[in-house]
């Protein structure tokens, strides 16, 4: 359930990202001093181009500075984001959205275990971009995929598309979502291949769309037994950087 505290900043996250006013005017943020110097220590990372090492520095420092109000740091997030005049500064957000998602994404999407993650705060955010034809954040598109492919391809699949359009992105999930379903309560085996689901990930493999082939990516990471050695291959292939790292194993499952 959303709190009072998560409804006020995703409502900002619309009215800041999308341009719409709440009333006369956005809500406002009023910026702390403290948290955008570390704000901008990791924007400064990105854009210098620093070590890895510097880069995790500026995050760890951030997150310890925020101690544990990650719902002020959102909003601090929401406030520099708004305030941002080149590219390194417009990466900020969606950097450490997703480094810190586990933490700041749950506040966000009000994340709960025991359903999908809720991605309409992000709709404004993406519809403006597309309509000033710039490219999506890698980082952002990322995370949205690895945290829920369902949930992620119908955000973009409705943001993008009106109508019959949607209709094939939205199939596409339905077809899986159901097929996991039924294997979550024993209506059908585990870990087997599922022609129907196969030839939905293919349709989207073959899609222009660089996000509808990460959902594949995401959907064949996580359930390698739905995607054929020739769509793996494809995948690790893609023209995408996103969509190539999408279908790498998960390296910390696999760890374990």
């Amino acid at each position: 359930m959303l709190t009072t505290a998560k409804i006020a900043i995703v409502l900002t996250s619309l009215a800041l990202w999308s341009g719409a006013a709440m009333g006369d005017e956005p809500l406002n943020i009023k910026p702390d001093s403290r948290l955008q110097a570390k704000i901008a220590d990791v924007s400064k990372a990105i854009g210098e181009e620093k070590s890895e090492e510097q880069f995790w520095r500026a995050i760890v420092g951030l997150n310890r500075a925020a101690a544990s109000d990650k719902q002020e740091l959102v909003r601090q997030l929401i406030w520099y984001d708004s305030q941002a005049t080149d590219v390194p500064e417009s990466m900020t957000l969606s950097m450490v959205l997703y480094f810190l998602r586990s933490e700041v994404a749950n506040i966000i999407e009000d994340y709960s275990p025991d359903r999908a993650p809720d991605f309409s705060p992000y709709r404004g955010h993406l519809l403006g971009r597309l309509e000033r034809k710039e490219e999506l954040e890698p980082g952002l598109v990322a995370h949205l995929f690895r945290r829920s492919p369902g949930a992620a391809i119908e955000l973009m699949a409705t943001t993008v598309y009106q109508g019959d359009a949607q209709k094939p992105l939205l199939w596409a999930r339905h077809v899986i979502d159901d097929l996991l379903w039924k294997r979550r309560f024993g209506f059908a085996p585990p870990n087997q291949p599922d022609p129907a689901a196969t030839e939905q990930l293919q349709k989207m493999i073959a899609r222009d769309e660089s996000w509808a082939r990460a959902y594949a990516a995401a959907v064949i990471r996580e359930h390698r037994e739905l995607g054929t050695p020739d769509l793996v291959e494809k995948l690790k292939g893609d023209k995408s950087e996103v969509v190539r790292r999408l279908i790498q194993p998960d390296t910390d499952k696999a760890a374990k």
